[in-house]
């Protein structure tokens, strides 16, 4: 740093190991309160960027890998805008601005970013932190859902958007959604986003911190006149055509996301329009029922006749409509 504390200081600072890297360049003033002051630029580098969101204060919140630059304005700790964000996390573009804000002696985060391309396990990731979704013997991650014993120290909220959400095999386009933190709860808040002609809307939560190992994950979600075969596999929407419309809400408590939905309760309901099954002819029934002496046909001809009967036609409905309800893990139509 060149300078001195009456004229500031025109300064490089930086601190890294191995690939990590946290830099600042530009120039430096003392305050009255002396506390420092400044504007430059900020340049990261990081294999993980949770550690980051913990030393803002969002003890929890999982980020991945990250690369970015930005201009910065600080005064103390009251109020530090970083604008212009360019950089690549976990391989994606993002853009954006944050704003931190000294609010009633705790800090609050304001913000917006723009990812080209975000991934359901980024998202998860997020909400639960990657040490959740550690795998385990069975099905579901268990890792543990307590990435840390302690509150979080900051509020904010981030307004995310995305021109494509990868969750599986399924596309979600035009997606905008709220990441919101306080001392306990850490929420994606209203998801919005486009899939197989319709709409998807859904909030995620996670609850509560502290030194509790348990954690209470909640959701609501709902679907709007999405083609079904835009959220099952190929072999699984095979001869199978409808739009579904629906919603529901659950809620799960454990020290791991297989303890959760193991615990799962909920309940929802749902529409199918213009649904169609192939080789599922209702034509089968008045087939049989016309055959002479059916006791006495053998049975691979039986076998032939009915798949022959299926297959002459899908089974077709206007519409159909039920009801789910989760409990202890279990769904039941």
């Amino acid at each position: 740093a060149e300078g001195d504390a009456a004229a500031g200081f025109d300064a490089r600072l930086s601190i890294g190991q191995g690939n990590e890297l946290l830099a600042f360049g530009g120039e430096l003033s003392v305050l009255e309160s002396g506390e420092l002051a400044g504007t430059g630029t900020l340049d990261i580098a990081l294999d993980d960027g949770s550690g980051l969101a913990a030393l803002a204060g969002g003890t929890g919140i999982g980020l991945g890998s990250l690369e970015a630059s930005a201009g910065v304005e600080f005064y103390g700790t009251q109020s530090i805008a970083i604008t212009g964000i360019a950089g690549r996390s976990s391989g994606t573009a993002f853009s954006g601005d944050i704003a931190v804000e000294q609010m009633a002696q705790r800090p609050s985060i304001e913000g917006a970013l723009h990812f080209d391309r975000l991934s359901g396990d980024g998202l998860a990731g997020a909400l639960l932190s990657p040490a959740a979704l550690l795998p385990g013997d069975g099905v579901w991650p268990e890792g543990p859902l307590a990435a840390s014993n302690a509150t979080r120290t900051t509020r904010g909220t981030i307004a995310v958007t995305a021109g494509e959400v990868a969750l599986g095999g399924s596309i979600l386009t035009e997606t905008a959604f709220d990441l919101n933190w306080d001392q306990q709860t850490l929420a994606i808040s209203n998801l919005k986003g486009a899939i197989g002609g319709g709409t998807l809307n859904a909030t995620l939560s996670q609850c509560c911190a502290g030194p509790l190992t348990d954690r209470t994950i909640t959701g609501r979600m709902s679907l709007d006149n999405v083609q079904v075969s835009a959220l099952l596999t190929a072999d699984a929407a095979s001869g199978l055509s409808a739009r579904l419309t629906g919603s529901g809400s659950f809620e799960g408590t454990g020290a791991s996301l297989a303890e959760v939905v193991s615990s799962l309760a909920g309940e929802g309901n749902f529409s199918l329009a213009d649904l169609s099954l192939d080789r599922l002819n209702p034509g089968v029934y008045p087939a049989l029922a016309g055959l002479q002496d059916v006791l006495n046909i053998d049975a691979e001809a039986l076998d032939i006749l009915i798949d022959q009967s299926l297959g002459q036609g899908p089974f077709i409905a206007s519409s159909a409509n039920g009801a789910f309800a989760i409990a202890g893990g279990t769904l039941r139509l």
